[in-house]
């Protein structure tokens, strides 16, 4: 019978280094063996090794992620087969740290003096990144009409926005929103400009 070991079982990569999966398979014969990430084929080993940018096949099944991406996390398969049996084992691939990115930003606004105003930015990092807003390359104003708020989605989306209610003259100029986590900081400005 075939028997599939792949090691390591968990493996935590930061965006930009590289990993290594190894696929050991021990019975007879052996026809073919499979890369799968997610349940999709990433490489057939029948003729040799074979490679794509980032996924890399060397001998002995060796499995190499060369720069890893976001998208890279997930699950990935070792799948033996011949012609009476297959064998399999999977390792996951886990993120480690990751800069922030901003994924939304508010745009330029002009208004009137009155409605409310909302500004929101969207981040994503690992680990999460947390938000502050300045207005001119100063705090907020700390006033009740000022609301921040800050929040995750189930995607580890982060989410922060400013609320303004009855918008003044006085609250017009230049907003920064800044997400900032161990690794680094993303950055984005804008003007809100009133009447």
């Amino acid at each position: 019978p075939l028997r599939v070991q792949v090691s390591p079982l968990t493996q935590i990569v930061d965006v930009g280094r590289s990993a290594s999966l190894r696929c050991l398979v021990s019975g007879s014969p052996i026809h073919s063996v499979v890369w799968l990430k997610d349940g999709v084929p990433l490489a057939e080993l029948e003729n040799g090794p074979s490679s794509s940018p980032r996924f890399q096949v060397g001998p002995r099944e060796v499995l190499k992620l060369v720069r890893v991406h976001p998208d890279d996390a997930g699950m990935y398969q070792c799948l033996a087969s011949n012609d009476f049996t297959t064998g399999q084992d999977s390792s996951q691939i886990r993120l480690g740290s990751v800069l922030p990115e901003l994924v939304y930003r508010f745009s330029e606004q002009t208004i009137q003096p009155g409605p409310s105003v909302s500004l929101k930015c969207t981040a994503v990092g690992n680990p999460p990144p947390q938000f502050t807003w300045t207005l001119d390359g100063f705090a907020l104003p700390e006033s009740e009409r000022f609301l921040v708020g800050q929040y995750v989605t189930i995607h580890d989306n982060v989410i922060s926005h400013v609320n303004i209610t009855q918008a003044r003259d006085e609250d017009g100029g230049l907003y920064a929103c800044q997400a900032r986590n161990a690794m680094g900081i993303a950055l984005h400005t804008g003007r809100l400009n009133i009447y």
